[in-house]
């Protein structure tokens, strides 16, 4: 589904915050628990959001961290893969560019993951403010069980919660 489904913000307002923020020169990097199999479906759907995290990068290279499972950075995004452990695979990427930060600001919709990033950090003499983002907790929930089951059944075309909706009223199997 990553391969077909568009995405959108939770918030209308994230996107250009982030922006703003590149613009004015603050490094912002995408981190995600993603399989680096997925890289060519989240750079579109990135894209698609009009966000470009290579714009500010800490490096524009593109490579693998020595893990357990593959990891990837490509075009501003670590793919950490989910057996990985984000914080520990940030710690290494850190290494590999030889990059020292001042400060991190980390932003995540997982309390788990923010406090595992800051476990990682400590020590290594770098400020952290993690922020657990409950946005998504706050929204009408778009997934329907039902409506994605007969969704499913035309899988070569992009079908609408509401076209779904509408076609299941009126009987269409």
């Amino acid at each position: 589904m990553q391969k077909v489904c568009p995405v959108k913000p939770v918030e209308e307002a994230f996107i250009p915050a982030l922006a703003l923020l590149q613009q004015r020169g603050i490094v912002i990097m995408g981190l995600t628990h993603r399989q680096p199999s997925l890289v060519d479906s989240t750079l579109r759907q990135v894209t698609s959001l009009g966000l470009n995290f290579l714009d500010s990068a800490p490096v524009k290279t593109t490579f693998s961290v020595p893990s357990k499972t593959p990891t990837m950075y490509i075009q501003g995004i670590l793919f950490t893969g989910e057996f990985n452990k984000k914080g520990e695979i940030f710690v290494l990427f850190l290494l590999i560019i030889n990059k020292q930060p001042k400060k991190i600001v980390f932003i995540d919709d997982k309390r788990s993951h923010v406090e595992e990033v800051e476990m990682a950090l400590m020590g290594q003499g770098i400020e952290y403010i993690g922020v657990h983002y409950t946005a998504i907790e706050h929204v009408e929930k778009v997934y329907s069980p039902e409506i994605a089951e007969f969704q499913y059944k035309f899988l070569t075309k992009i079908l609408s919660n509401d076209g779904a909706l509408l076609l299941m009223q009126h009987g269409l199997e």
